[in-house]
């Protein structure tokens, strides 16, 4: 469960039109939830999502 607000910094890269930015905001957001994921695992689950299209 989020307890943070998303900053409109990440907001923005999130809605990027470039897909490692958006990737690269998931994957942010990913360790800011769960901070034991650690930011390679992160970025592979933003990955995965992306490509499933969830």
């Amino acid at each position: 469960m989020r307890t943070w607000a998303t900053p409109p910094a990440l907001r923005d890269a999130a809605a990027s039109g470039e897909e490692g930015v958006r990737l690269h905001a998931e994957a942010t957001r990913r360790l800011a939830d769960d901070p034991d994921l650690g930011f390679a695992a992160a970025l592979d689950e933003a990955t995965k999502a992306s490509i499933l299209g969830s």
